[in-house]
């Protein structure tokens, strides 16, 4: 019973593991393999592991081997080919087995793809609102104390789709709704009497073409040379643009905490000490706690002792900026040991200051039982041989 459970949970993992020997001829695959590379077992064995490479990869698969064959095991991110054709990029992570005098080297892949896509995605959308948030144009403006424009900028015309000659004169209450009239007609009245400026007035108005637009007003009062009250002055900054832009960024941020919450993975930010500023439920569940029993704890509580000192000195890596991948052992509720292998990257600011560490870490406890059941059926495999 004990050996068919380990053989289903090979067969249905959601990983593709495969077993291979030094010369890269593959000896076996699981199901999730077979649909991952499009080839059936009686295929696939008559390839090798160079044939599931593109071309161009070829060097760096052979890095990864040359590693494997120094260290023991290698993880790495490395694009594959499917039978197709179809390239896709993968995270690999292989180990290697002594098993009767004989080297076999497991290789475990899961399909990146979709997440390299959406992280792409979403940078290119945090990019592009970004440079829309960075060059919003201002325009500058006076009217007199009925309102009507008397000097502005080139930039105003834009906004407000009029021409020069048509703006020059021109009442507020021309391009704003009767209700947002009173408004600005509250606030030129309370600068008017209390002499102090309003730095951010919030003006919704109406363009030439019919469009409901949004922006930030100053006004501020104009005094002629005997100190006489004669008019209004201020900056109009348009923010219809950034304003859809940060509804965008907000869904964009939405969509990427609903992408963290369903990974399967654990996700966690610690900030510039190593203390939680976030886990995703993944982490709740495998450790057994509450949220709001892991945020503001330190990261060294939940690694088991014998792991510690390993972890702290690849702890170190993240404040000289380098990211790094391992293996360890954390420690739930009540003294749980669960191996995990972790991914670590350093945050930093604009200025390039050090922020924290987002940190990913894939439960490996099924894949420690599948590999000592494949270690054991190969063995018997080579000693009736």
């Amino acid at each position: 019973m004990s050996e068919q459970k380990h053989s289903n949970q090979f067969h249905s993992s959601n990983y593709a593991i495969f077993f291979h020997d030094l010369q890269g001829k593959i000896l076996d695959i699981d199901q999730k393999g077979l649909e991952l590379f499009g080839y059936t077992k009686a295929e696939i064995f008559n390839l090798k592991i160079s044939d599931l490479h593109p071309p161009e990869f070829l060097e760096e698969s052979k890095r990864a081997f040359d590693t494997i064959t120094k260290m023991g095991y290698v993880d790495f991110e490395i694009d594959f080919l499917k039978k197709g054709g179809e390239v896709f990029s993968a995270e690999a992570s292989s180990r290697i087995f002594d098993i009767s005098g004989e080297k076999v080297i497991q290789g475990i892949v899961r399909d990146i793809t979709e997440q390299k896509r959406v992280k792409e995605t979403l940078r290119a959308s945090e990019e592009k609102y970004r440079t829309l948030l960075e060059n919003i144009e201002d325009s500058y403006y006076e009217v007199d104390l009925a309102g009507n424009f008397t000097f502005f900028n080139k930039n105003l015309p834009k906004i407000l789709g009029y021409t020069e000659k048509e703006i020059m004169g021109m009442n507020y209450r021309q391009y704003c709704s009767e209700s947002v009239a009173i408004q600005v007609l509250k606030a030129f009245n309370d600068v008017y009497v209390t002499g102090k400026p309003v730095k951010e007035f919030e003006l919704k108005f109406i363009n030439r073409d019919g469009a409901t637009r949004y922006s930030e007003v100053s006004i501020s009062l104009i005094l002629d040379s005997s100190r006489k009250k004669n008019g209004f002055r201020g900056i109009i900054r348009e923010t219809s643009e950034r304003r859809r832009a940060e509804i965008a960024l907000q869904e964009a941020k939405e969509k990427y905490q609903m992408l963290i919450n369903k990974m399967e993975e654990g996700v966690v930010l610690e900030d510039s000490q190593g203390f939680f500023t976030f886990t995703n439920p993944q982490v709740t569940s495998l450790l057994g706690y509450e949220e709001e029993e892991l945020i503001g704890r330190h990261w060294s509580d939940f690694i088991s002792p014998e792991s510690l000192e390993m972890v702290k000195s690849e702890t170190a890596k993240r404040k000289e900026g380098f990211s790094s991948r391992y293996e360890t052992v954390a420690l739930g509720k009540n003294g749980k040991r669960i191996p995990i292998i972790v991914t670590a990257t350093p945050i930093h600011s604009k200025k390039d200051d050090f922020e924290g560490v987002l940190v990913v870490f894939t439960d490996i406890s099924k894949l420690k039982n599948v590999s000592k059941f494949q270690k054991k059926i190969i063995q018997k495999q080579f000693e009736s041989s």
